[in-house]
């Protein structure tokens, strides 16, 4: 063949077969990246251009090479001559004929490269017409991609949504129509990939983010090592790691983003090592890698600080060095993504160093970056922000007043754009502005940006798909309820104060009660049934979705990505239900949150008490319905910092006891940290509130934070008259309830106050494998079950005839009252798999509380262990059983912070039963009363109570608690060496850790 070659002269045959093997060069080059077979073929198709007289064909086989030259080794004159060629080409061939739809298509790709490259937003506008007018001669899913690229890049530069819905359609296109075996697969679900991951920059919403990152590994699955977008490939996977860390934040607990992100950074530099270094996408893999190593340099000094030893490397200044190696390669200006990383990497370097020059670099290429991006970019606001923390660190090394006001205008900027553009982005940046602000004491200010995280908290959480996503972005800013409310309180806006704590307290809670709450009626007599049925079918749909795992996607691709498609379409489509039934009269309130005139009427029956501590100090606001604006009450010694040491000392002794029963040590290390918690909070917390509600015989406390875990309502106040025993607790001076936030007591007060329950289902499970048997269970379920007209009653004995949960949940819709006498397990790894366990293998979930509606349920006792503690990663949320079921549409629950004797159980829910439904008393003071009774009644005096009540009423249960307590009085004297009268007229039941467990949720 080289002889022929070096012929003065080719035949026609001689150059069709010189262009064939030109072609499978060029193809070949595409599939294992050879340099040399590029150099071949470029020389063969030369030699066919000056032998042919410039053929039509090698002009398209020039364009092709040159174009690859490009993504191989850059050069922007490659890629320029690429589009000459083309050009060509096309006034070489007839108009009508399939290679010129070829060529229409393929000077569509090149146009939309040298656009990417020149920021040409006019000519992605002529590759787009010339891509679509392909599409009679081409696949049509190598031009659904393409376009998706193309839409792509026109939002990057304008950051219109619709081009970016457009770009999603297009790549979901272009994996339907593709045929099997395609060897462009991969390249199409990268394409697809960095679209959802545009969007999820955009939205927030993790479900395009989960969906991304599978897409992305399924590509690397199907890419060819050798393959020309095998980097490519490898880059947006990688990039992908870090978005998901990210998106999760640094677990202190086993810290296995550090796993995620090392993955990332050795998937950079295999993608760096395989590209040349002067191809155009080269500076882009040099970026990522920096990014990269800049995150496991965060990462790894947090774990110095939990480790105490060294981890931090040289990740810092390896990251500085890569990127300004990226930026040498290209224009000023021309890689905003690189100057942003490198000015975010030396900040950190200059709040280190405290060097001047340094931090000054840093701000230059940070405010390169935030005037070379449009208002609309959705990356803007991010850039902002870290402007900001630039000009705040100078501020720290030399000091200037400008530099103050600087950053906090690039703040105020950045929050305010992100709510419109990226309000994750929104959260995390109001979020940082008001901790600063409030550091500063610059309230008012404080107050702004606490506006603007509540807003775009809600936001970003209302487009999430699951249950789990929601979760996820309400736990980004922890104890953001109690930081808000402290905030705007110093501002001395106390109204904003309690509007912001509820808005950003039980969240979920007050999400699902809106959607169960819905007056369906009221709609009916407007004319709008059609909307009530539009809205059960769209509400049904959403919540069926939501209730899947999303990371767990469909095995085949197309299958996936409708899925995906199909969840996020049933959320848009809820959305815009509830935005036309809030135009209706009257319904204004449905699915927004309340304004203070509308949150106020909470207090209507009794005093609303939110309370929260911050890093400053603690707030009380108490709402009453006599005052036309909340009490504000400070809380100086209610810091975060102390709350944690004393919540970590209780925390950890009743984790060592719990392990230990049988050691006295370990009972009398946790009785003592329980006792000095309650002091605590007493002092700290319950004496001053209770101040503000002097002349009321009950309240509700709604906590937030670690509050949440500690029982206020036992906390030992300042005052020594209390009539009922020597010492004083908080619930001596006023019944204590307690509730997600004030919109469950707006909801469920009308509809759960006028009844009057009158039927009963009890659950006792005595035995159960793995857990302490529970003796009592039966007898307490039976002294329930004897004071309701309908009362059913469920245990090992008649249990076999269905499946317990299927049947507890078929029965309970109808049920006013349900207690469960059982086990309870909090899993703090998955909240929604949080149980009460039944008989065998059979449990209670908080996932199936949640599709479940119970809008009948006036109460839910749960008698199990450590049933009341919340998820410890969303504090605020407050999600644990006790909220699953308030979600359900319970009216209130009583379930234990943790574990406690059955035999005491059996006393209290016996006392409390009598004082609610023998005595008159509301379910809230009669369960306040048996506490108290519990506590402050001798062991004469109880076995008294039920002597009386076996004689009145003949009570099996009665007499059986009798003998109750004449063998622990019995047992008590042999222990104590003590005569009976002695020991019978001690209160054996006065220590918090016995009677103050339980709490009451709810109305």
């Amino acid at each position: 063949m080289s002889g022929e070659i070096g012929k003065a002269r080719l035949s026609h045959d001689d150059l069709d077969r010189l262009q064939t093997i030109a072609g499978t060069l060029l193809n070949r080059f595409r599939d294992e990246s050879h340099e040399r077979d590029l150099n071949y073929a470029k020389h063969l198709i030369d030699k066919g251009l000056k032998e042919g007289s410039g053929r039509a064909d090698f002009v398209h086989l020039l364009s092709q090479a040159l174009y690859l030259k490009w993504k191989f080794k850059g050069g922007f004159r490659n890629l320029r001559r690429a589009i000459a060629a083309n050009k060509i080409f096309a006034r070489k061939i007839p108009v009508t004929s399939e290679v010129h739809y070829w060529n229409r298509y393929q000077l569509g790709i090149l146009l939309l490269d040298y656009s990417k490259r020149a920021s040409l937003c006019d000519k992605i506008d002529t590759a787009i017409n010339l891509l679509k007018s392909s599409k009679a001669g081409v696949p049509a899913y190598q031009v659904h991609n393409k376009l998706s690229e193309a839409y792509l890049a026109r939002f990057r530069y304008n950051s219109d949504p619709d081009d970016l819905e457009r770009a999603i359609v297009e790549s979901q296109a272009a994996i339907d129509t593709r045929p099997e075996n395609s060897p462009t697969f991969h390249g199409h679900l990268c394409q697809y990939s960095a679209v959802l991951l545009e969007r999820y920059h955009r939205t927030g919403d993790l479900a395009d983010l989960d969906k991304a990152i599978s897409l992305a590994r399924l590509a690397v699955q199907n890419c060819p090592s050798g393959h020309l977008t095998a980097a490519e490939t490898l880059n947006q996977y990688a990039v992908l790691h870090l978005e998901r860390h990210d998106s999760i934040g640094y677990d202190l607990k086993s810290f296995p983003g550090r796993d995620s992100v090392a993955s990332a950074i050795s998937l950079l530099r295999k993608a760096v090592a395989m590209t040349h270094s002067s191809a155009p996408d080269f500076p882009l893999y040099l970026t990522n890698l920096g990014q990269a190593l800049r995150t496991m340099h965060y990462l790894s000094e947090v774990w110095t600080l939990v480790k105490g030893r060294d981890f931090t490397g040289h990740y810092l200044s390896r990251a500085i060095v890569t990127l300004r190696w990226a930026i040498r390669l290209l224009p000023e200006g021309a890689l905003v993504s690189a100057n942003y990383t490198l000015g975010s990497c030396l900040v950190v370097a200059a709040s280190k160093s405290k060097s001047i020059a340094t931090i000054n670099e840093a701000i230059s290429h940070l405010k390169l970056v935030t005037g070379t991006v449009n208002s609309f970019h959705g990356a803007l606001p991010s850039f902002l922000c870290k402007l900001a923390e630039a000009y705040r660190v100078r501020l720290g090394i030399e000091e200037r007043p400008s530099d103050l006001h600087r950053a906090a205008q690039c703040l105020e900027r950045a929050s305010r754009l992100g709510l419109h553009c990226s309000p994750e982005t929104a959260l995390k940046c109001a979020a940082f502005w008001m901790k600063w602000a409030a550091e500063r004491k610059s309230w008012r200010e404080a107050c702004r940006a606490a506006c603007y995280a509540t807003v775009s908290r809600r936001r970003v959480a209302t487009g999430q798909i699951s249950y789990a996503a929601k979760m996820n972005w309400l736990r980004q800013v922890p104890q953001l309820a109690a930081h808000t409310a402290y905030c705007c309180a110093k501002a001395e806006n106390s109204q904003t104060a309690a509007v912001l704590v509820e808005s950003n307290r039980a969240w979920l809670v007050s999400e699902s009660l809106q959607h169960r709450r819905l007056d369906t009626k009221a709609l009916r007599e407007l004319g709008r049934e059609d909307l009530v049925m539009q809205y059960r079918k769209r509400l049904k749909r959403a919540n069926q979705y939501a209730d899947h795992t999303l990371n767990s996607p469909p095995p085949d691709t197309a299958e996936h990505g409708r899925w995906f498609s199909d969840a996020r379409n049933a959320q848009v489509q809820l959305q815009d239900t509830i935005a036309t039934i809030r135009m209706l009269p009257g319904f204004q309130r449905f699915g927004r949150h309340l304004r203070y005139s509308e949150l106020a009427p909470a207090a209507d029956t009794c005093p609303v008490i939110y309370v929260g501590c911050t890093d400053s100090g603690g707030v009380g606001l108490t709402i009453r319905a006599e005052q036309a604006n909340p009490t504000i009450t400070w809380l100086p010694e209610l810091s975060s910092a102390r709350l944690m040491d004393r919540f970590r000392f209780y925390h950890r002794s009743y984790q060592e006891w719990r392990h230990d029963r049988e050691n006295p040590e370990r009972a009398t290390a946790w009785k003592n940290a329980l006792s000095d918690v309650i002091d605590y909070l007493g002092d700290a917390c319950m004496s001053p509130l209770m101040g503000t509600v002097k002349g009321h015989h009950e309240a509700v406390l709604i906590p937030t934070g670690l509050l949440s875990f500690l029982p206020l309502h036992a906390a030992r106040i300042a005052d020594d008259n209390s009539d009922t025993c020597d010492r004083k607790y908080a619930l001596d001076s006023i019944t204590l309830r307690y509730a997600p936030n004030a919109q469950f007591l707006l909801e469920n007060e009308p509809i759960h106050q006028p009844k009057e329950p009158t039927s009963f289902l009890g659950v006792a499970v005595p035995t159960c494998a793995g857990h302490d048997s529970l003796p009592e269970a039966p007898w307490e379920v039976s002294w329930g079950a004897q004071l309701f007209p309908d009362s059913d009653t469920l245990s090992a004995d008649n249990a076999e005839r269905l499946p317990l949960k299927n049947r507890m949940l078929r029965e309970l819709f109808h049920k006013h009252v349900l207690h469960l006498s059982t086990h309870g397990v909090c899993d703090f790894g998955d909240a929604l798999e949080s149980h009460i366990v039944l008989f065998g293998d059979d449990r209670l979930a908080m996932r199936d509380l949640l599709q479940q509606g119970l809008p009948n349920t006036r109460l839910v006792v749960i008698s199990a262990c450590e049933a009341g503690i919340p998820d410890d990663d969303a504090l605020d949320e407050v999600i644990g059983l006790p909220t699953a079921l308030l979600q359900a549409g319970v009216g209130a629950v009583i379930a234990p912070l943790w574990s406690i004797s059955s035999k005491v159980t059996l006393l209290l829910m016996a006392r409390f039963y009598d004082g609610w439904r023998c005595e008159g008393m509301s379910p809230s003071s009669a369960f306040c009363t048996a506490q108290r009774w519990l506590r402050c009644t001798s062991n004469r005096e109880k076995k008294e109570y039920f002597l009386h009540k076996s004689a009145q009423a003949g009570s099996d249960g009665a007499l059986h608690i009798v003998e109750l307590l004449d063998d622990m009085v019995g047992f008590q004297c042999k222990v104590q060496n003590q005569p009976d009268e002695i020991v019978w007229w001690q209160r054996s039941f006065e220590s918090p850790h016995i009677w103050a467990a339980f709490q009451y949720m709810g109305v």
